[in-house]
């Protein structure tokens, strides 16, 4: 006899598509972003948007659109969807992304003993992200464990923070920039200049 399938509770209301109720997950101390956590269309989503002292200057606004622009040109399981370009009423500008439950890769290494397997399978999704990158010529620039995030369902990988990233067709952000800690040792150029924080 075939038995029908179907939900064990009641279905509970559609969540309305309210930008109003959004949550703040993240503000940069020392940063021009806060991260906000919202849903739309019965979707969890991330919002990436100016802090207030940054809203409106014109650099950190191109660097802002600059992200969504490069972002919305990837499309692969190992890194953070880019879904639109939003205006939030109360937070201006904004790129709306992929919500992620998960942690950093250095938060996942700390608070779990990985297998080798485990570990050469998270390794090697690294991998295929970059070269995926790397083959639609677009350099990251701020790779490092801060910027991985490994899921809790299925230890799958996503980079994220594509906020100093280039690619040919973009004009600006040509120069040297990262995370001192993480830069490419074959840059000598690094050494020579100085630092210059994006909230300065």
């Amino acid at each position: 006899m075939i038995q029908s399938s179907g939900f064990f509770v009641p279905i509970g209301p559609l969540q309305p598509a309210d930008d109003a109720a959004l949550e703040v997950i993240h503000e940069s101390e020392d940063g021009h972003c806060i991260l906000l956590k919202g849903h739309r269309n019965d979707r969890i989503v991330v919002y990436k948007a100016l802090k207030p002292a940054f809203r409106d200057d014109p650099v950190h606004q191109r660097m802002l659109h600059r992200e969504y622009e490069i972002g919305a040109t990837l499309q692969h399981p190992g890194i953070c969807q880019v879904l639109d370009w939003k205006t939030l009423p109360k937070y201006g500008d904004s790129i709306e992304m992929e919500w992620i439950d998960g942690c950093t890769l250095g938060e996942w290494l700390d608070t779990h003993r990985q297998s080798r397997m485990l570990t050469r399978k998270v390794l090697l999704d690294i991998c295929d992200a970059v070269e995926y990158i790397h083959r639609k010529q677009v350099i990251h620039k701020d790779l490092k464990p801060e910027n991985i995030l490994v899921t809790r369902q299925g230890d799958h990988i996503k980079i994220i923070d594509f906020g100093l990233s280039d690619t040919d067709s973009i004009l600006t952000g040509k120069e040297p920039g990262g995370t001192w800690k993480y830069a490419a040792p074959e840059k000598p150029q690094m050494s020579e200049v100085t630092f210059i924080p994006l909230a300065s």
